[in-house]
């Protein structure tokens, strides 16, 4: 008995450690506004100046791309078609895996006056918050046309979104004063993730997770069952993978590997 109980010490002592060895640091010499993570395990880093930076699990860099400006919005979930958004000139393009540039587009005005967030959709297509009358429209790309749109004016008279993204068939907008709302694709709201002072939020399989005070809390989209873990050290974003978590600071990421 005393045997297995110090075989049982022993392995979970193993496990414990396993979750939180480090694998590597990277430094930035801007500071850094925004983290992402695509379904390949490969991240990116937004820095104040405006550039990207790609890595992959081990910190090893992949690339980079530079433009004027810091991006309103950046969204490399698909992994092959990596949407950048710049709000001050209503322009988006996508980026190559590699990170290269594409010619810019704009939402044409009789869509949207003003548009605030954009994100793609998983029919390849993308979903537009505009601004003027809080609607929130999905327009096909080949076409220009309006797919599907309904108004959140009624819910929200005043606003402050910063994040937009699609998951899983939901839609989720992030207001860090009242927190994060969650749509069908009917646009029926279906819930309100009421935390304030989130700078964004992230996914990790059928998990919606975000960073509150030195804890990651999860959401299962599906059954609302809902866990927490502690992040290792304090962090402004963490990212997740099944095997990675990383840590972000003002100009660092420290890479962790990690048992979901």
């Amino acid at each position: 008995m005393k045997l297995l109980s110090l075989l049982f010490l022993v392995l979970t002592s193993f496990l414990s450690s396993g979750q939180t060895k480090k694998i590597a640091s990277v430094k930035t010499a801007s500071e850094i506004v925004y983290t992402a993570i695509d379904r390949a395990g490969d991240f990116y880093i937004v820095l104040q100046s405006g550039e990207i930076l790609k890595y992959d699990k081990n910190g090893i860099s992949l690339g980079n791309y530079v433009y004027e400006g810091t991006p309103t919005l950046f969204d490399p979930a698909n992994a092959i078609r990596l949407l950048v958004y710049y709000k001050k000139t209503q322009e988006f393009t996508w980026l190559s895996p590699d990170l290269g540039i594409n010619p810019f587009q704009t939402i044409d005005s009789s869509i949207a006056i003003d548009v605030a967030l954009i994100c793609p959709s998983g029919d390849q297509n993308i979903w537009v918050l505009d601004n003027a009358d809080l609607g929130l429209k999905k327009v096909s790309l080949k076409d220009s046309r309006v797919i599907a749109e309904f108004s959140i004016s009624d819910q929200f008279k005043e606003n402050g979104f910063t994040l937009m993204r699609e998951y899983q068939n939901f839609l989720f907008l992030l207001d860090p004063k009242t927190g994060i709302t969650v749509y069908n694709s009917l646009g029926k709201q279906i819930r309100k993730i009421q935390e304030t002072d989130l700078s964004y939020f992230n996914f990790l399989g059928e998990e919606l997770y975000y960073k509150k005070d030195n804890q990651l809390k999860f959401l299962d989209l599906f059954t609302a069952e809902t866990r927490v873990i502690d992040i290792p050290t304090p962090s402004e974003f963490v990212l997740l993978t099944d095997e990675r978590m990383i840590l972000v600071n003002k100009n660092q990421v420290n890479i962790f590997e990690f048992i979901p």
